[in-house]
């Protein structure tokens, strides 16, 4: 199967994690997994190029908007399609950086997380 671009996964959840990078790779992307914002900068400042990062809202060691506030500030692929996973519902109060280009409310349905990943996956 043809490779169809490289994903970032940034999800705490061991399991959950899993289950993104497995059913990311059976639809042909490259995934990297991390558990914490410091692991995803650290492969953000790698030469890997993301055509889309996964991000979940809450991290131990920062929250998704501190995050992506981080990769503006440090000038690290602010051109990466970011789809926001969140078990809260306060997020669809708060004006979202241009970066987030979907919100999947947890728990969420597959169909809605493969339509999102293949819209905004290049």
């Amino acid at each position: 199967m043809k490779n169809k671009g490289s994903i970032l996964v940034i999800e705490d959840d061991i399991e959950i994690q899993e289950i993104f990078k497995m059913l990311l790779e059976q639809e042909g992307f490259s995934v990297t997994a991390v558990a914490t914002c410091a692991e995803a900068l650290q492969f953000m400042r790698s030469d890997t190029r993301y055509s889309l990062i996964l991000l979940d809202n809450i991290l131990p060691d920062m929250r998704a908007l501190e995050f992506l506030d981080k990769l503006d500030h440090d000038h690290l692929g602010a051109e990466v399609p970011v789809i926001l996973c969140s078990g809260t519902a306060e997020l669809k109060e708060i004006k979202m950086p241009a970066q987030v280009v979907a919100l999947l409310p947890k728990p969420f349905q597959i169909e809605d997380f493969f339509s999102a990943v293949r819209k905004f996956a290049s």
